[in-house]
C-alpha cells in the first residue's frame, strides 16, 4: 500500500479530508491559486538547476521561463474561465494573472540567486523520484527537489518553499520529510547530505510606492517593498533617484532578506523518533482501510476555513447528501508519479539503522 507524506499530514488534520482525497480520489475542479503557483515555481527551479549545467545560467533561466507560459498557459487560461462561468470573477482574476505573476517571481529569483549558483553550485538530483519501504507492505512515495554539491565539496539537500510569508525555525526543526530524505539519499544513492538549504520564494510582490500629493514617492519606512521596484518607479515618474538615497539604503538588499531568504543549516535533527510516529500513523492508515465498516471521523474545527473540502462537509453534516456538490465541484484527482527511478533496490527503515544512534565515523560521499 502507498502512504505518502503528504497523505500522512492530511490523515493526522482530519480522517475525512483523507477519505475524499485519498479513498474518493477528489479534487477540485478549480484549482487553489496558492498551490499552483507553487507548482507552477517548482516547475521553473527544476528547469532551471536541471539545464544550467550544459547550456549556462542565461539561457537555462530563459528556457525555464518560457516553460512556465508553454506548460500552464492554456491551462490556466480555461481554468480562468471556468471560474467566470461560475461566478468567481475574482478566482478568475488570479488564474489568468498567475503565469504573469510566477514569471515575475521567476526573473526576480534568477536577478538575485541565478549566476550565483550557477558558479557556486553543481547539481547531483534534481526532481528525482524516489519509493521507500516502511514496512513490508507500506511504501512512501516521494520527490527530491534539489541536491547539489557546492564549491566547498559539502553537498546539499534543498528545499524549495514558495511562500506568503517565511515560517519560523520551529517549523523546519519539525520537518520529517526532509530529515528523512536525507536518509534515505545517503543509503539508497550513496550521497551524504552535510546540510539542508530552505529555498524560500515569497509570493507576495513588492509593495509598488505611492505617489504623494507633492508628486514625490512615498518614504515610509514600514513599506514592504524592494530597491529595484522602488527605482522602477522613479525612473517611470522621471525622478532624482538621489532624492531618495535614504530609502534606497533601506530597500537594498530586501530581495536576500524578505523575499528570497535561504536558510542553510546542518542535519541535527534524529529522525528516528519522528520516522516512528510517521510509521505508526501510516500503519493505522492501513488498518483502518483494511476494515470493511470502517467510517472516517470529521474533524470540525477552525481548520475547515482552509479546506478545499468544506463544502462537502457541510452538505453532509447539514442535509446527510454531498453526492451533487461532488460531481459539479470536484473530479478525479491526477495521479502524481513518484515512481523509483532507480534500479538499486531500497533498504527499508531497519535496513538503514534509522532506528540507532548516528555513526560518528560516517563521512561525505
Amino acid at each position: 500500500m502507498k502512504i505518502s507524506y503528504s497523505a500522512v499530514q492530511d490523515w493526522r488534520r482530519c480522517q475525512q479530508l483523507y477519505a475524499y482525497r485519498y479513498i474518493d480520489n477528489l479534487e477540485s475542479v478549480l484549482p487553489q491559486p496558492a498551490m499552483t503557483l507553487g507548482t507552477v515555481l517548482h516547475n521553473y527551479l527544476e528547469g532551471f538547476y536541471r539545464l544550467y549545467p550544459t547550456v549556462g545560467h542565461a539561457d537555462a533561466h530563459a528556457n525555464a521561463v518560457q516553460h512556465i507560459e508553454d506548460e500552464h498557459g492554456r491551462e490556466l487560461i480555461a481554468l480562468g474561465n471556468t471560474a467566470y462561468a461560475g461566478g468567481q470573477a475574482e478566482l478568475a482574476e488570479e488564474l489568468f494573472g498567475l503565469v504573469e505573476k510566477a514569471q515575475g517571481i521567476a526573473e526576480r529569483y534568477y536577478t538575485t540567486w541565478g549566476q550565483h549558483d550557477a558558479d557556486t553550485q553543481t547539481p547531483l538530483l534534481v526532481e528525482e523520484p524516489i519509493e521507500v519501504p516502511l514496512t513490508d507492505t507500506i511504501l512512501t512515495p516521494t520527490r527530491v527537489d534539489l541536491v547539489t554539491r557546492d564549491d566547498d565539496g559539502l553537498t546539499w539537500l534543498w528545499e524549495h518553499k514558495s511562500s506568503g510569508s517565511i515560517p519560523p525555525q520551529t517549523r523546519r526543526m519539525k520537518d520529517l520529510q526532509t530529515t528523512l530524505m536525507a536518509a534515505i539519499i545517503h543509503h539508497q544513492l550513496g550521497i551524504k547530505v552535510d546540510g539542508v538549504v530552505w529555498n524560500y520564494l515569497r509570493t507576495k510582490p513588492p509593495t509598488v510606492p505611492d505617489t504623494l500629493k507633492s508628486g514625490l514617492l512615498t518614504m515610509r519606512k514600514d513599506l514592504d517593498s524592494t530597491w529595484p521596484t522602488y527605482l522602477s518607479e522613479i525612473e517611470r515618474l522621471g525622478q532624482d533617484p538621489i532624492m531618495y538615497d535614504e530609502v534606497r539604503q533601506r530597500l537594498e538588499g530586501r530581495e536576500l532578506t524578505n523575499y528570497f531568504v535561504r536558510i542553510a543549516q546542518p542535519l541535527y535533527q534524529r529522525e528516528d523518533i519522528l520516522l516512528r510516529d510517521f510509521v505508526t500513523t501510516a500503519q493505522e492508515i492501513e488498518a483502518s482501510r483494511a476494515r470493511s465498516d470502517f467510517i472516517p471521523v470529521r474533524n470540525v474545527s477552525i481548520n475547515c476555513d482552509w479546506c478545499s473540502f468544506s463544502k462537502l462537509c457541510e452538505a453532509a453534516i447539514i442535509s446527510g447528501d454531498e453526492s451533487d456538490l461532488k460531481t459539479r465541484l470536484f473530479k478525479a484527482r491526477k495521479e502524481r508519479p513518484n515512481g523509483d527511478s532507480s534500479t538499486q533496490s531500497t533498504p527499508t527503515g531497519d535496513d538503514w539503522g534509522l532506528w540507532d544512534d548516528p555513526d560518528p565515523s560516517d563521512s561525505p560521499a
